[in-house]
């Protein structure tokens, strides 16, 4: 009911607004507007106010930290800011006056709700059943989280190139060593020096990071997971590495199963068809590219029936995008060759046709494929050439088109220089820097939206912080924009398509 809109009978749950429209299911459920969190939030200029456990059923006491946003960094209509700063005067919520704010919509003390709350006409035993839910609603911390300590954890899966993985670890050990020792320096002050230190000094817990590494095939990763966090629980997990052709599918099953927050894996096979809630990517991985390949083909090629496709893959990964590609393209299927000792059948093609080639290839295949230079058109994934695009062969190169998930080569920003300097100073070696930015970045903005928690140390809590967070951080150029929402878990969805041999300006 809470979270789907869906009553135990099965049936939606229907709420009528003021004007006598009426929503029903996931529009009418309590989450669409207080978020999974409980802990609600700004919507436009209208303030939702928490409806956690201890929010609704203890009288109200205004919490600094948490009402620090709405009141000074949202624009807030007038009877929004007067209902926020009228808390204090609620008493706690019983059965009956929950009853009474659900059914007729007003509070306690008698004030009406805002017109977008809306009236429901629950029966006695759907009352109890989310009055029940309510009282859990950040009742107690979230595991991972003890007086002193945050806990964390990273995942890298058996194929993760070694040398990629010690890139993104030196990042993460040079940061929570720096984190920590700011937490030390803040802890011998003689005594706070102000407000801000006494607001903040909840966030003063050392960072522990746990490096989860499981073996073995993808079908017992998710065990292996499950035993660790029974053993040290981790409030989230942050980054993290799969290997060529790996799925995250494993991970993402574990953390959203378990309610534990995944910060943005590397991975090039993210889960982007039912994406969850706890989980969020980068990009929608090599999907994304086939994808958007498939609309950049109707666009150029609007009559697909004289065309030709011609798909070549090499491993897990090329399969699945090849399969993607397959499936957006719909009742034009491409024609697929594979495996990589099969390539050299491309040259026999009927060139009757206009053809058009994807590789989803690593570099190191280029080599076996010979002349393509009959080709009209050749794409392929800088995901899968490796983070230093080779030399494409002259005869072919014109042809060539990249497509490309990250921001625009040669893209510098400001922050991209701040945190080169950042790592210099901790001794962390300049390698793999795509990773390495990633990794300075996701580490970030968990430490901002952490420190937004104001006490409330809910895992929902901490992803619709992320959600609001992302977009506001230092741009570090790795992405072309990063924006998060309720429902959206990639923060990037542009792909571009570059020229391997520039020539000329103009679309390829």
């Amino acid at each position: 009911m809470y979270r789907e809109g869906i009553l135990s009978s099965g049936r939606p749950l229907r709420g009528e607004l003021a004007d006598g429209a009426f929503i029903e299911g996931a529009a009418a459920s309590c989450a669409s507007c207080h978020r999974r969190s409980g802990f609600g939030g700004v919507e436009g200029t209208v303030y939702i106010p928490p409806v956690t456990g201890p929010a609704l059923f203890s009288a109200a006491d205004p919490d600094r930290n948490a009402l620090f946003r709405p009141v000074f960094q949202e624009n807030l209509s007038l009877s929004s800011r007067a209902r926020l700063l009228a808390f204090r005067e609620r008493p706690a919520y019983t059965r009956e006056t929950l009853a009474a704010a659900l059914r007729e919509g007003h509070d306690p003390a008698g004030r009406v709700f805002d017109s977008p709350m809306p009236r429901y006409r629950l029966s006695d035993g759907e009352l109890d059943d989310l009055l029940a839910y309510l009282r859990t609603l950040a009742a107690e911390p979230a595991p991972g989280i003890e007086e002193n300590a945050f806990h964390f954890a990273t995942v890298f899966t058996p194929g993760a190139d070694p040398d990629r993985k010690r890139a993104i670890l030196d990042v993460y050990e040079a940061w929570v060593r720096w984190k920590n020792a700011e937490i030390d320096r803040r802890r011998q002050r003689p005594d706070s020096v102000g407000v801000t230190d006494e607001d903040l000094r909840f966030a003063d817990r050392r960072w522990v990071l746990h490096v989860w590494e499981p073996q073995g095939p993808p079908e017992t990763w998710t065990r292996q997971l499950l035993a660790w966090e029974t053993q040290r629980p981790v409030f989230a997990v942050l980054g993290g590495l799969s290997g060529p052709g790996e799925p995250w599918a494993p991970v993402h099953t574990f953390c959203e199963s378990r309610e534990i927050p995944c910060l943005f894996p590397e991975t090039e096979l993210p889960v982007t068809e039912s994406a969850g809630a706890m989980t969020l990517y980068f990009s929608g991985g090599l999907a994304q590219e086939a994808e958007a390949l498939a609309q950049h083909l109707r666009e150029t090629r609007p009559d697909l029936t004289g065309n030709r496709i011609v798909q070549v893959d090499r491993d897990a990964a090329g399969r699945e995008a090849a399969e993607a590609l397959e499936r957006a393209l719909g009742p034009f299927p491409p024609t697929r060759i594979g495996p990589i000792g099969q390539i050299r059948r491309i040259g026999p093609i009927d060139r009757g046709a206009t053809e058009v080639l994807v590789l989803w290839l690593a570099a190191d295949d280029l080599a076996s494929l010979g002349d393509l230079a009959g080709f009209e058109r050749i794409f392929l994934s800088t995901a899968l050439l490796g983070e230093t695009v080779p030399e494409l062969p002259a005869a072919w190169r014109d042809h060539a088109v990249l497509v490309h998930r990250r921001a625009q080569p040669g893209t510098a920003t400001p922050q991209s220089f701040r945190i080169r300097s950042w790592l210099r100073t901790r001794g962390v070696e300049r390698r793999h820097e795509l990773l390495q930015l990633d990794a300075y970045f996701t580490l970030s903005l968990a430490d901002e939206a952490i420190s937004r928690l104001a006490g409330h140390f809910s895992r929902d809590l901490l992803v619709e912080n992320v959600e609001r967070e992302t977009e506001r951080m230092p741009d570090p150029g790795v992405w072309p924009r990063l924006v998060l929402s309720p429902g959206r878990r990639i923060a990037s969805r542009g792909t571009l398509f570059l020229r391997a041999d520039p020539g000329p300006p103009g679309p390829p």
